[in-house]
């Protein structure tokens, strides 16, 4: 070592990755759920992934965060209030450090042709009862609500 010196390298300086194995590019979705597979890694640890989908210029989150190194999860796309039409769908990785991955660099373009407005409600009201929405179009749901 140059005047006995050592630099530790026992720190995360490498951002995480991440990658899309389901849907495949320009599938055509015609459904309401949609089935997504992937892959996250990092050279010191992942603490969690999240997906999102873009119609426009901007990144929306879509699901709940993901801890599994491999995994598989289902989203509702309806529930997310996604728009009928071509979208990109993302996958970002954030390691135990705080670093995170390109959202654009996972990104798959996909087909969105499922009109919700025919989906029925979560939510049957019994006698005396109503539904509240927290989104247009009879979507979202409650804080809490499951």
């Amino acid at each position: 070592m140059p005047s006995n010196l050592y630099t530790s390298r026992n720190m995360d300086d490498l951002n995480p990755s991440g990658g899309l194995t389901l849907p495949a590019a320009n599938t055509v979705i015609s459904a309401p759920n949609l089935t997504v597979s992937g892959w996250m890694q990092d050279d010191v640890g992942v603490k969690s992934g999240q997906l999102y989908y873009k119609t426009g210029s901007s990144w929306v989150a879509l699901g709940d965060p993901i801890t599994d190194q491999r995994f598989t999860a289902s989203v509702n796309l309806c529930s997310a209030s996604l728009p009928m039409g071509k979208f990109s769908l993302g996958l970002q990785v954030t390691d135990q450090a705080g670093h995170t991955s390109s959202l654009d660099n996972s990104a798959v373009a996909l087909d969105f042709e499922y009109d919700c407005s025919t989906q029925p409600p979560d939510c049957t009201p019994g006698e005396g009862q109503a539904t509240l929405y927290s989104a247009a179009n009879f979507a979202g749901q409650l804080p809490g609500a499951r």
